[in-house]
C-alpha cells in the first residue's frame, strides 16, 4: 500500500472560576492508493500461463482525503438555582473524499455538517437527580462523478432528551427520553421526508445489600433512515 498523510490540530482552555470553555481546530489531509507492481498490472492470464502486463488504459487509482473540523466546548457554572451547569458543545466538520483514477478525478464525495448540543444539569433536589437538554444536526451532502451512487441532500435534525433518578434509598427509578424531529430532502429528486422518532428507558435498581446492586431494565428506541438509506441509487 502507499500514503502519505499530515495533520495539524490547535486548540485553547480557558478556566473561569467554576467555568471551563475550549475550542479547537483541525486539518487532516491524506493520499492512500495500492500502488501496481512495476512491470506489471493486474491483469492475470489462463491457468498455465504467465501473467500479462498491465492492462490497456489501466490506471493507479488513489484517493484523497481532506478534513478541517472545528469544535467549541462550554461548562458554565449557574450557581445554587434550580440548575447547577449548562453544558454546551458546537462541531463544525468539512469532509471531502476524492477517488483519482491515475491524474483524472473520478469520484468526489462532499460533506459539510453541523452539530450543537446543550444541556441543563439540575441541582440535586431531595430525591431528583438529572439533566435535560437539546441537541441539533444539519449534514449539507453531495457526490459528483461516475460512482455517486447518491444524489446531493440536506439533514436536518432537532433532539429533546432528558435523563432522570429518583430515590436516595435502597430502591431507586432511573428514567430516560429521547424525541427526534428528522428531515432528509433530495433536492435534484424534488423528494422530502420527515420522520418523528421517541426512545425511551426505564429502570428499577435496588442497593438494599452491601456490595450488591440488582437492577431491571427496559428500553425503546427509534431512529431514522439516513439519506443513504433512502436515496441510493
Amino acid at each position: 500500500s502507499a500514503m502519505e498523510s499530515w495533520t495539524i490540530n490547535a486548540g485553547l482552555g480557558v478556566i473561569l472560576g467554576e467555568s471551563t470553555f475550549g475550542a479547537s481546530l483541525g486539518w487532516y489531509d491524506t493520499t492512500y492508493g495500492v500502488p501496481t507492481r512495476p512491470g506489471a498490472g493486474h491483469h492475470h492470464g489462463e491457468e498455465g500461463e504467465e501473467e500479462g502486463g498491465e492492462e490497456e488504459g489501466e490506471e493507479l487509482v488513489t484517493i484523497g482525503l481532506k478534513q478541517f473540523r472545528a469544535d467549541f466546548k462550554g461548562d458554565v457554572f449557574l450557581g445554587d438555582g434550580a440548575f447547577e451547569r449548562l453544558k454546551l458543545r458546537v462541531g463544525y466538520s468539512d469532509y471531502t473524499h476524492t477517488e483519482f483514477e491515475g491524474a483524472e478525478v473520478g469520484t468526489v464525495f462532499d460533506s459539510t455538517s453541523v452539530e450543537a448540543r446543550a444541556e441543563l444539569v439540575q441541582n440535586t433536589s431531595g430525591t431528583l437527580r438529572g439533566s435535560s437538554g437539546v441537541q441539533y444536526q444539519h449534514r449539507d451532502f453531495f457526490a459528483v462523478g461516475a460512482e455517486a451512487y447518491i444524489p446531493p441532500n440536506l439533514t436536518d435534525q432537532v433532539a429533546l432528551f432528558t435523563l432522570q433518578e429518583l430515590g436516595t434509598g435502597p430502591f431507586q427509578i432511573e428514567a430516560a427520553g429521547r424525541a427526534e424531529f428528522t428531515k432528509v430532502k433530495a433536492q435534484t429528486l424534488g423528494i422530502e421526508r420527515d420522520f418523528d422518532t421517541y426512545s425511551g428507558a426505564l429502570g428499577l435498581v435496588y442497593e438494599g445489600i452491601e456490595g450488591i446492586r440488582v437492577g431491571i431494565n427496559g428500553s425503546r428506541a427509534e431512529r431514522a433512515p439516513s439519506a443513504e438509506e433512502l436515496f441510493s441509487d
